[in-house]
């Protein structure tokens, strides 16, 4: 649900700024695949078009629960769409929350409080591009778990995927970026 919330705003000039500004009022679930083999991660890549200018970046496959569905029902949907893939979901490898207004890139981008919970995944088929893509997707890759600290990714806690992997420390990683 969005809501309009009337603000007054002061420039550091000293000007006084009126309007309404779009708020979502809710909070959304994401599942997400950690899918590993052979020392490389599967993840979608890309080109971002907005106004973030995020350039190039890669996030773990998956997407947003709908009502009615169970996690790992929305897991299978969004890896189906995401990679042309079927998918096995395994055990819950981490937790993470996401409050878009603390963060650096406040005030870009859509205003969004979700939680994403990423499971360890086994691919039953092999990915394809698919019509079903997200915007601004470009493809996915297999990138090396000891190359994920030089790219882009979100959320920017995987840049040690290989470490959280083999010596687990917490499930819940709160509001992180």
């Amino acid at each position: 649900m969005t809501t309009r919330h009337r603000i007054r705003l002061q420039t550091s000039a000293g000007k006084s700024l009126k309007g309404e500004v779009p708020i979502s009022t809710h909070v959304e679930n994401s599942a997400k695949a950690v899918i590993v083999e052979e020392g490389r991660v599967l993840l979608i890549r890309y080109e971002d078009s907005t106004s973030m200018d995020l350039g190039t970046w890669y996030s773990l496959p998956g997407g947003r629960q709908c009502f009615g569905e169970t996690m790992g029902e929305a897991l299978v949907r969004e890896c189906k769409e995401e990679l042309g893939a079927d998918v096995s979901a395994g055990p819950l490898l981490f937790v993470r929350e996401y409050i878009h207004a603390r963060h650096s890139l406040k005030g870009t981008g859509r205003d969004q409080h979700k939680i994403e919970f990423m499971f360890s995944c086994i691919l039953n088929s092999r990915p394809a591009m698919t019509l079903a893509a997200d915007k601004d997707q470009s493809t996915f890759e297999w990138v090396d778990l000891a190359a994920l600290s030089e790219i882009t990714i979100f959320p920017t806690g995987l840049g040690d995927l290989k470490g959280l992997l083999e010596k687990p420390n917490s499930v819940y990683w709160g509001d992180t970026f």
